[in-house]
């Protein structure tokens, strides 16, 4: 467990990017005993002052460390033709092609260390995703599902969370965690159906388009007998 100096600094800006980190790595050589959701508790009334949310970019099949954020400039045989650029971060390079990101790496939390044990990229993928390894026995919440329950507005009217295409889901967390699945393009969401006092019928143009809509009218009937035209220069 943290010791009890541990903490997880606050600055004028916000949240300690390095006072989190620090915090995350003692906890991570503590056994384990502190998980995500026991961090985020420790800073949660500061982070809902705050008021930001994240976005996650899971990026299934994308390009590999290598061609990325972690390019291995003395090993040929692993980085092929990609070579390593300079950023503005004094001993950190990344791999070309990323020009505008080396630009910004000073405001870009860079991990090189992560590694996981799993063989098999669905489990792999399920553990990236909760923190967990897979369980028959228990179903465990997703990461945004963590986040919604430590730091979402208990009275919000709008979903906490929300994922573009499927993802692990709330768990144990139950329903009000869920997320707000939003799958195929043209498809109502889960659970959501179009109001059956709907108008179906074509909109009618208000008095503010009526004139929009006579000069329409007008370019598609064309020139009218009797109508007066302009001369082409």
């Amino acid at each position: 467990m943290l010791s009890h100096h541990e903490q997880i600094r606050i600055t004028s800006r916000g949240l300690s990017r390095r006072g989190f980190l620090h915090t995350v790595t003692a906890g991570a050589a503590a056994v384990g005993t502190l998980n995500l959701r026991d961090l985020m508790s420790l800073q949660a009334a500061e982070l809902k002052k705050q008021g930001k949310s994240m976005i996650l970019l899971w990026m299934n099949g994308a390009p590999s460390q290598f061609e990325t954020f972690d390019p291995k400039p003395d090993n040929a045989e692993v980085t092929g033709e990609t070579k390593a650029i300079d950023t503005n971060v004094p001993g950190i390079q990344i791999a070309n092609g990323w020009d505008n990101v080396a630009k910004v790496m000073n405001e870009i939390a860079l991990i090189r260390s992560l590694t996981n044990k799993e063989g098999q990229h669905q489990r792999a993928t399920f553990q990236m995703h909760t923190g967990y390894i897979p369980s028959s026995s228990v179903k465990y919440p997703s990461l945004g599902c963590n986040i919604a329950k430590m730091l979402a507005d208990p009275e919000r009217e709008l979903p906490a969370v929300v994922s573009v295409g499927q993802t692990e889901g709330a768990g144990f967390l139950g329903v009000d965690y869920e997320p707000f699945v939003v799958d195929r393009p043209g498809d109502l969401p889960q659970n959501v159906a179009a109001s059956a006092n709907a108008d179906r019928r074509p909109r009618r143009p208000s008095r503010r388009d009526q004139p929009q809509a006579a000069l329409l009218e007008g370019l598609k009937a064309g020139p009218q007998p009797g109508s007066q035209t302009l001369p082409v220069r």
